[in-house]
């Protein structure tokens, strides 16, 4: 049987009695080869612990387990979760929780966790961002997390200075991790069909990868470079709302980084906007 025909997804569908939410963003992957190429993305090697971010119809939690040491899946949808800890028939390994990604005790579950771990996801585009920085935050310990998302985000991840993809979601992945793109996935290999592509990409920690001393003011930062992105870079720092510095202080700043402050905020590279940040955090704690 493959798992991942449509016709067998509609027949959980049946099953479950469950009508696909699109606030929830639930389109349930039915592609077996998209699927191998995700779960090949991970390099599971079957002694990890998988989070996987909704597990919707089980089908490819199911998929996980049998690579995984264990899956612990998030699932918000609680139709969802009654059907799948009662009558789903998931393997042993698989422990369903009724809990938020966004906001569970990521760092206590890993102190309690005695294998490595690995986030695989489907992610809705209206939490996209928040998801991709939670992933950041926690790497490392977490190995890698591999998500599908949808194509416009996918290629925000990546985008150079200069254009209009490039902004804070940028930032926030180039400082601290690499990107892969795996594959493309079209709307047809998802049921029900969505409106758009996806992708699929691997976010691992870079070696070198700062650690965020002062995260409130990193995205006060951030947002403040791309605060009125018409307008020059002059005036959208110091008409920023996330911070309150000086016009002299931001010439001193801009000055000893050599940043042209009559250039927009989109044409700043991430290390140099992650500079500027530093520079202000070292002189607030030495002043």
């Amino acid at each position: 049987m493959n798992v991942f025909d449509i016709s067998h997804i509609r027949r959980l569908l049946v099953e479950a009695s469950h009508r696909p939410d699109k606030r929830l963003g639930q389109n349930f992957l039915a592609n077996g080869r998209s699927a191998y190429r995700i779960r090949s993305a991970a390099h599971l090697s079957g002694n990890e612990t998988v989070i996987e971010i909704g597990a919707g119809l089980g089908h490819f939690t199911a998929y996980l387990a049998e690579q995984s040491h264990q899956v612990v899946a998030f699932e918000l949808d609680e139709h969802l979760v009654a059907w799948l800890t009662t009558s789903a028939g998931l393997p042993k390994n698989v422990t369903i929780r009724a809990q938020d990604f966004l906001t569970f005790d990521f760092a206590g579950f890993i102190r309690s966790c005695s294998t490595p771990v690995t986030i695989i996801g489907n992610i809705p585009y209206y939490i996209s961002g928040s998801i991709i920085r939670r992933c950041n935050d926690v790497m490392p310990p977490v190995l890698c997390a591999v998500l599908t998302m949808q194509k416009e985000v996918a290629q925000r991840l990546t985008a150079p200075p200069g254009g209009k993809s490039y902004g804070p979601l940028s930032v926030y992945t180039t400082v601290r991790m690499n990107v892969d793109t795996i594959c493309d996935i079209p709307a047809n290999q998802f049921y029900p069909k969505p409106n758009v592509s996806s992708r699929v990409v691997r976010l691992r920690p870079r070696p070198d990868a700062p650690v965020i001393r002062n995260p409130a003011l990193f995205e006060a930062v951030v947002k403040s470079f791309f605060h009125q992105r018409r307008k020059i870079l002059r005036h959208s720092l110091e008409e920023s709302p996330f911070i309150r510095v000086s016009k002299d202080r931001i010439a001193v700043l801009c000055a000893a980084l050599n940043i042209d402050l009559s250039r927009r905020g989109e044409e700043i590279p991430a290390a140099t906007i992650y500079d500027f940040y530093t520079r202000l955090l070292d002189e607030d704690i030495g002043s």
